[in-house]
């Protein structure tokens, strides 16, 4: 019972981490942008499928692989230009 009152306390809000990607910029110098993110989502979603668009790449639910992300993960994601994409609950990279 311990352990998950623990992994409850680590789970990240989903506000939290809405306003974590809005106050960190996307970092210009970083390379493999794209790749680096979908690395960071298999982590948390077994069978990525990204769709893509014209100039957008969409990929995983945002809430199910949000919750589970440590908070300096999140900022990572934000500060390879992964954002939250609101339509369609997923996240994006333009």
């Amino acid at each position: 019972m311990g352990t998950n009152t623990v992994q409850k306390e680590e789970l990240m809000d989903i506000e939290r981490a809405k306003d974590l990607i809005e106050e960190n910029d996307f970092d210009f110098s970083e390379k493999n942008v794209v790749m680096h993110g979908l690395q960071i989502l298999a982590k948390y979603e077994e069978n990525i499928m990204p769709q893509f668009g014209h100039d957008i790449i969409w990929a995983s639910n945002f809430d199910k692989t949000v919750i589970q992300m440590p908070e300096e993960e999140v900022v990572r994601m934000a500060k390879l230009g992964w954002v939250y994409d609101e339509e369609n609950d997923c996240w994006a990279h333009y």
